[in-house]
């Protein structure tokens, strides 16, 4: 479940790399660099490192369009419990700038525990620390005498704690001792801990957003407000109950979405039942039988499904396509259509009384 990112031309987060590692560049074994979990950008418990370098691989997510998703699953790696990690990537639109999301949902095993997340900026110097929540990097220039890029690294949680460590790049002749975030968190009493960071790069053409911590009952997150009058939510809880923030309710293991000037843009939610965007005359949002993961913008969106029937509530809707076939309606009135999503990963694309809605571009998977 290591991550790399690139952005802007430049590696923003990476991995510690072999390049010259073998013979202990600047101090550092090659053991540490390929034997050690918080040598990369992972999650560990209690500070034990893996068994195994391979997981289960990425179990489900889709890419293409203005948002993507994958889920890895740690499978055996971790010898005292089981991480799952979401990243998401919301691509540029609206105006506003591009940015990355982590969602680790760990299970340290069933008694309370801590739980470790490593990232690796490139990065050979301290961040710039803001209210102990905000950490901003200026990464090593690979396009030499290009303007300077930067990554900010968000907590949306509270951690026990956060220290900036020290750990090799490995990059030949040109290694260095990187500057990284090494954080805590503590489990809840039956080992369950979900933690949500945003991971945003800028430089001098691409502002930074602001960031705000989210606690509420039942859910943590942040918000990421890059202007224009655009406000990005990010959650996550234990999807076991309907949780509500501000005229918004979900249920999910995670929900990220977008309002303009107060109004619903994007939303998203993993392995979840519910969204619901609080509107009473134009209702947008699902409900679904069984967990689903889904994302919808405008009239078009994915779904994974595991086989299930799904309500979608949306102005005017009168059907709904599963990858441009159209699907039974099983119920339906107004601003809502019911219909049976079969199992796998599936288009989106919501049939409406409005010319402009039912014409809107398909996001292919």
């Amino acid at each position: 479940n290591a991550i790399y990112l690139f952005a802007y031309g430049e590696h923003i987060l990476r991995n510690s790399g072999y390049n010259g590692a073998s013979s202990g560049a600047l101090g550092y074994s090659r053991s540490y660099i390929h034997n050690t979990s918080w040598s990369g950008n992972t999650v560990n418990i209690a500070g034990t490192d893996h068994q195994f370098k391979t997981g289960n691989g990425i179990v489900e997510g889709w890419t293409g369009g203005y948002f993507d998703y994958a889920c890895g699953d740690s499978g055996n790696a971790l010898p005292n419990g089981k991480h799952l990690r979401s990243l998401v990537f919301v691509h540029p639109q609206d105006g506003n700038n591009g940015y990355f999301i982590l969602f680790d949902e760990v299970d340290a095993g069933g008694s309370s525990n801590t739980v470790n997340v490593a990232l690796h900026p490139n990065s050979d110097a301290n961040p710039i620390i803001t209210n102990g929540a905000e950490y901003k990097w200026k990464v090593s220039p690979y396009r030499i005498g290009q303007q300077d890029v930067y990554l900010t690294i968000f907590l949306g949680a509270q951690p026990l704690s956060s220290v900036i460590n020290s750990g090799i790049l490995a990059n030949g002749s040109e290694s260095f001792i990187g500057k990284y975030l090494y954080s805590a968190y503590a489990t809840d009493t039956n080992g369950n801990r979900n933690i949500v960071s945003v991971l945003y790069p800028h430089d001098g053409t691409h502002a930074k957003a602001g960031f705000t911590r989210i606690t509420g009952q039942g859910f943590t997150g942040a918000t990421v407000d890059s202007g224009n009058a655009i406000i990005d939510t990010a959650l996550e809880s234990s999807g076991q109950n309907t949780l509500t923030r501000g005229s918004v309710s979900f249920r999910g293991l995670a929900a990220v979405y977008r309002t303009i000037s107060s109004n619903i843009g994007f939303y998203f939610v993993r392995k979840g039942r519910s969204f619901n965007d609080g509107n009473t005359i134009t209702r947008r949002g699902f409900e679904a039988d069984s967990d689903v993961s889904l994302y919808v913008n405008g009239a078009t969106g994915k779904i994974i499904s595991p086989g299930t029937s799904v309500t979608f509530y949306y102005p005017g809707i009168t059907g709904v396509k599963l990858n441009e076939v159209n699907a039974a309606v099983k119920s339906s009135g107004n601003g809502f259509v019911k219909v049976d999503v079969p199992q796998g990963t599936h288009s989106l694309t919501f049939v409406t009384t409005s010319t402009s809605d039912a014409t809107a571009p398909t996001i292919n998977i």
